[in-house]
């Protein structure tokens, strides 16, 4: 009797998957996705809850679900969410209405090696913080009254607006399908890439590939909108876990298929990013924004990776958290946001959290105010995934989670209570937003309405979730929550048992 695994090789041997092949082979033919049987042996564990094997079932060619369990700090590698430190600063607030951000500045400033910067009590806060080293817990609990001009309140960033590629460092991927959820390719030549390095795996984006999401023809009132074009490129930001002969093993899944017929060339490059800090953390605050301070951003995170927001409450601001496309495996968990007054401080609908990265976990944040109408969640232009919103809740119907614009791949959607859930094409709203996400899954979310579409070439769903739908997206068990209660919990706990 096979095993499932062995079941699995022998299918990939027979459909020249990217895994067994000869690892000294220059080329690889690989059949055509929509050919490929749709319920093969490596997509679906008979043990696998029924509804996760509706789901693999409906990836499509052999595509596999993506495993989500890798976002949030350190990949969730069975670490807690906290800072080792040897070191603490104690900050007390200098009492009356003096500026305590300067107080704050100095001790952070003042830090060797790995510090808690220890707050307590309530600080006038007029000017901005600012992180730029690695190894720093910024902990409560402290109230920081936000006054003056609007502007980030806390910025945690590197140096450096991303990863700097080594350009005779590169390699092209000679797979011509390399499917979802993939963690390994091949490559041309191996010689330049080290098991432990980082790498940028690089999709450009062509003009067929445009047309193919028929994203090519947008107009706005008789004006062109551009989607995104041949000057884009789509960034994956992956470390190598093992090299045999040209095929390179990664420490994630990709969000998206790579398609050579196309996606054109997809490229790979090592890279250094010195500038980049890591393990920065900020715990048990509480941010009140003034009037005059009302468009205030709360946390700016920039150039990182491992690092956590836990536990911080922030009471009218327009947005929270911004995470750049330079961040990875970063957390934001147990925050909650509140909005005493309508939101028009801004002509666009604010974001609470605005992800641009990878690897990012939201868990167990909430929204607040019954007249505030907000994105609770966003992602932006050409992000790559997996990223997950895990359990979060909005009071109100007007508040949604949706991707924004132009392209993201790899986002779940797990176990939230919002007014309204979007994997879908925005087409001309906004300056030609389009097609926003694709890979993306609802997962037993509760939401007044429900909108799932399928872009070309990719797909989008909706499992256990209860609701008015709209949209082509393919929609499995919507009558009612499915087991497990958790996608991302159940990959975690299978990825690590104890």
């Amino acid at each position: 009797m096979l095993s499932h695994l062995q079941k699995a090789q022998n299918f990939l041997k027979k459909s020249s998957h990217i895994v067994f092949q000869n690892e000294q082979t220059k080329s690889h033919s690989t059949p055509d996705p929509s050919h490929l049987p749709n319920d093969c042996e490596l997509a679906v564990n008979p043990t696998d809850p029924p509804a996760v094997q509706k789901l693999k079932k409906n990836m499509g060619g052999n595509n596999m679900l993506i495993d989500f369990s890798t976002a949030g700090f350190q990949a969730n590698a069975n670490v807690p969410l906290s800072i080792e430190y040897t070191g603490t600063i104690d900050v007390s607030p200098a009492g009356g209405e003096k500026d305590d951000a300067p107080l704050i500045q100095a001790a952070i400033d003042r830090a060797k090696g790995p510090t808690r910067i220890q707050l307590g009590g309530t600080y006038q806060i007029r000017t901005s913080i600012r992180i730029s080293k690695s190894n720093i817990l910024l902990k409560g609990p402290a109230v920081f009254k936000i006054s003056g001009e609007r502007r980030t309140i806390i910025t945690v960033t590197g140096a450096g607006n991303g990863p700097r590629f080594n350009q005779q460092h590169q390699s092209r991927i000679i797979d011509n399908y390399v499917p979802v959820g993939a963690t390994s390719f091949h490559v041309h030549d191996s010689s330049s890439i080290s098991v432990g390095s980082g790498i940028i795996i690089q999709r450009q984006i062509t003009d067929q590939w445009v047309a193919k999401m028929q994203m090519d023809c947008l107009s706005r009132n008789g004006s062109k909108q551009t989607w995104l074009d041949n000057k884009c490129v789509m960034n994956c930001d992956r470390v190598v876990t093992g090299i045999r002969g040209n095929q390179i093993q990664l420490d994630a899944a990709l969000p998206e298929a790579l398609t050579a017929a196309t996606d054109g060339q997809s490229l790979v490059f090592a890279y250094d990013f010195p500038g980049r800090i890591e393990k920065v953390g900020i715990r048990d605050l509480t941010l009140q924004c003034s009037a005059s301070a009302r468009a205030s951003t709360a946390v700016n995170l920039n150039a990182l990776k491992d690092c956590f927001i836990s536990c911080v409450n922030t009471e009218d601001f327009d947005s929270q958290f911004t995470i750049s496309p330079s961040c990875k495996r970063v957390t934001v968990s147990s925050c909650s946001f509140k909005h005493s007054n309508d939101n028009m401080s801004q002509k666009a609908l604010p974001a609470e959290i605005e992800v641009r990265g990878s690897q990012i976990l939201v868990t167990d944040c909430q929204t607040t105010g019954e007249s505030y109408q907000t994105f609770c969640v966003v992602t932006q232009s050409k992000v790559s995934g997996p990223n997950v919103v895990l359990r979060y809740t909005g009071s109100s119907r007007r508040h949604m989670i949706s991707p924004h614009q132009r392209w993201a791949v790899g986002l779940l959607i797990d176990s939230c209570q919002v007014g309204n859930v979007s994997l879908s094409n925005r087409g001309v709203c906004g300056s030609g937003h389009g097609w926003t996400v694709g890979w993306g899954i609802a997962w037993n979310c509760d939401a007044g309405s429900f909108k799932i579409e399928n872009p070309p070439g990719a797909r989008n769903f909706a499992i256990g979730c209860a609701g008015h739908h709209d949209g082509n997206g393919i929609l499995i068990d919507c009558s009612g929550k499915v087991e497990p209660q958790s996608l991302f919990e159940w990959q975690l706990r299978a990825r690590r048992p104890n």
